[in-house]
Order: C-alpha cells, then sequence, then structure tokens
C-alpha cells in the first residue's frame, strides 16, 4: 500500500473500531491493489473475527450477475433476448420476452400469495407460483425493480434451459472459471465464514 492511501486505512480502522462491527474495504486503481484492510466482529456476539475472506450478504448485487448467468445463455445461441419467456417456461402466465424481465419489465415485482422463509427457501415453489400470476401491467408498457421475484424468474428460464438451477450454474460457469469467491447459495463450508446479519434500526 503506498502512502498515497494511507489515509484510506486509517479512516477505515476509525470508523471500523467506532461503530463495534465487522467491515472490509478493498480498493483497486489500474489494477493495483492499494488499499486491502478488513477488521471488527464477523458474528452477532462479536466471538468471530473478521477475517479477509469473510463472505457477506450482498442483497440486489446478486440481480446483475444472475442476469450474466442468463445473458451467457444468450451468447451461447440457447436463448434469444425477443423471444417470449414462454418458449422456455411454458407454465408462465405473463407474456413477456426474455428481454423484459431482464429488465424489470415483466410485470411480476412481487408475490400475489403470502410467502413465507420456508416458502422461499422451497427449490421450485415460488417459480411456480409466480408462473400462475397474472402480471401487474402489460409486459414492456412499464418498469419496476422485481426486487424479491428477480431471482426466481430468471434462475427458472435458466434452469429450463440448461437443467442446472442458477446457484450450480453461476459457480460452473461464472465463478469458478473467473476465480470468483462469490455464491447464489451457500456451502455450509462457505456459511461457516459468512458474516451475520444484525437489525438496522430499533430491535
Amino acid at each position: 500500500m503506498t502512502r498515497t492511501w494511507d489515509g484510506v486505512a486509517s479512516a477505515f480502522d476509525e470508523v471500523a473500531a467506532a461503530a463495534g462491527e465487522g467491515a472490509a474495504v478493498a480498493v483497486s486503481v489500474d489494477g493495483e491493489l492499494v488499499v486491502d484492510r478488513w477488521g471488527g466482529g464477523a458474528d452477532a456476539a462479536g466471538h468471530q473475527d473478521w477475517q479477509r475472506d469473510t463472505l457477506v450478504h450482498v442483497f440486489s448485487v446478486t440481480k446483475p450477475l444472475a442476469a450474466t448467468a442468463l445473458l451467457l445463455l444468450v451468447d451461447r445461441g440457447l436463448v434469444e433476448l425477443d423471444a417470449p419467456v414462454r418458449r422456455y417456461w411454458p407454465e408462465l402466465t405473463a407474456a413477456t420476452t426474455v428481454r423484459q424481465l431482464l429488465a424489470h419489465q415483466a410485470g411480476l415485482p412481487v408475490f400475489d400469495a403470502d410467502v413465507t422463509p420456508e416458502l422461499l427457501l422451497d427449490p421450485d415453489a415460488p417459480a411456480r407460483l409466480l408462473a400462475a400470476q397474472e402480471p401487474r401491467w402489460e409486459p414492456g408498457t412499464a418498469h419496476g425493480e422485481h426486487a424479491l421475484t428477480y431471482g426466481f424468474l430468471v434462475g427458472e428460464v435458466v434452469r429450463r434451459v440448461d437443467g442446472r438451477r442458477l446457484g450450480r450454474f453461476f459457480a460452473d460457469e461464472i465463478a469458478g472459471p473467473h476465480g470468483l469467491d462469490f455464491a447464489i447459495g451457500l456451502s455450509p463450508a462457505a456459511q461457516a465464514r459468512c458474516a451475520a446479519l444484525r437489525p438496522v434500526g430499533p430491535e
């Protein structure tokens, strides 16, 4: 780390100490790693130190990576962007194209049914529910972030075309070949090095 970036590391150390939380920061400039810092606790009890390879939940950052998986199938000629999704997933009620689905224009931004954590963890139920739903708007005519449904929608198209679920496809075709320490769905070993989530605001 050059002296130019010493201030970033010092600021990180101060903020981490004051917050009493674990965190990490890395800065790369022109291909050179100029800051690589981590520290604090990684579990709710404060017993597990943050390590260089501690994993964190990245929430919606997963969406573009899910899209990358589907676009890889487009690049291979297995999926057409302007084809109806029903070509690959016949049970889908919404008359959306693959392009509209990727662009959050499919009209399926939420589940109509009440969902529980158990249902969301079911490998098949979310896609089955979304397939039966009428879209909230005519696909392609409006836009709205498919916050909780995007991964299930894109992942089901990947599964229907390739046979592998999104997490397996991403691991085999993207993360593995490019050396990415990123997963869609964690193994027990990966869970063991994952930072705990803490609530924001009043508990």
